[in-house]
């Protein structure tokens, strides 16, 4: 097994047992320079826990890893989600498991005599180094984070509401993306088993349809939309969905990247600020949101101009919607199959 050998060779080299390496460790990729964020951090509230980060780790590197790792003392607890940035640029969403410069971590837990879980954390970046003859890794030039002012997620309460952020931006933009995260919370994390509103009162059910999605503009244009992954947190619908390993990317959120290169003619105007916003479809209550703005610039040009040449995204058409509704012969209840159907196709050019 090379993850153990990898675990156990680090162990030899007399590191702190506390530092044992990433499970995405490779033998061959070399020994990482370690960087502590934070150690043994308590989280018991919903205060923010800032760290600070000093770049001590020489490059070029072949890639950077975060490693967390969380533990909840014993008693009774919910899952909780937590967001880590670093220079208000997020580098961690996810949510942990139930009991069974400056920078910082939102990791809200309620303690108090009947939750009584009290979680701990502690953080590492990995610096892997790059082998001799190997190309560096081609990353982005700027990286530029939309969130709070902390770096963390904004909420998101219906379809107008909109995380905005204005930017100024280099005039020699090559390419452009946007990580996006959007998680569903509160009445709507079960969004993929609502129904129609005027049906949820009777069904007893969410309103809004079984359909989302998150919309991206630039300078109040259509420029994007990014799917929502159906996430099913600890304690939802079905122990066997989340134990004994959780579900589907509930440890660690996986962003969505949308390309925005059509508009970096535009971006690269920089005799003005440049507004990017996201906002979620049918959203009722509500989304926690978060994204980066991934910007490439060309390194042989001053100027990079041009515009968009097609753009058809428009707004979203309402899904299309199949009801079939009877009553049980008692006439006190509901037998109801809703099937919701939803479809995009458009075109972006620039």
């Amino acid at each position: 097994n090379e993850d153990l050998k990898a675990r156990n060779a680090f162990a030899e080299d007399g590191l702190a047992k506390k530092e044992c390496p990433p499970t995405t460790y490779v033998s061959n990729m070399g020994k990482p320079c370690i960087v502590t964020l934070f150690d043994e951090y308590k989280f018991d509230d919903f205060n923010l826990r800032s760290f600070n980060y000093s770049p001590i780790c020489a490059g070029p590197w072949s890639k950077v890893v975060f490693e967390g790792n969380f533990n909840v003392t014993q008693g009774i607890q919910f899952d909780r989600t937590v967001t880590i940035a670093l220079g208000r640029v997020n580098i961690y969403f996810g949510t942990t498991k139930e009991p069974s410069p400056t920078s910082e971590i939102d990791l809200g837990n309620l303690v108090n005599s009947e939750f009584t879980g009290i979680i701990y954390g502690t953080g590492f970046l990995y610096f892997y180094p790059l082998k001799s003859g190997k190309q560096e890794p081609n990353v982005a030039d700027r990286i530029y984070p939309l969130g709070n002012e902390a770096g963390g997620t904004v909420l998101l309460f219906n379809s107008t509401d909109q995380l905005t952020v204005a930017f100024n931006l280099p005039s020699n933009i090559e390419r452009v993306y946007l990580d996006v995260f959007a998680q569903s919370q509160s009445s709507d994390e079960f969004w993929y088993t609502c129904v129609p509103s005027e049906l949820s009162d009777s069904l007893q059910s969410c309103p809004n349809t079984a359909f989302r999605e998150t919309e991206i503009s630039i300078n109040e244009q259509p420029a994007g939309v990014a799917p929502i992954f159906p996430w099913i947190y600890t304690g939802a619908i079905d122990p066997d969905l989340w134990t004994p390993i959780t579900a589907v990317q509930t440890l660690n959120f996986q962003r969505y990247r949308v390309d925005l290169t059509p508009f970096a003619g535009v971006l690269s105007n920089d005799k003005q600020s440049h507004q990017v916003s996201l906002s979620v479809y049918n959203c009722q209550d509500h989304f926690s949101v978060v994204a980066s703005l991934l910007v490439y610039l060309d390194h042989g040009s001053r100027k990079v101009t041009g515009s968009v040449v097609k753009n058809d995204i428009g707004l979203t058409k309402p899904p299309a919607i199949n009801e079939k509704l009877t009553n049980d012969s008692s006439g006190d209840s509901i037998n109801a199959t809703i099937t919701t159907t939803a479809a995009r196709t458009f075109t972006l050019s620039g």
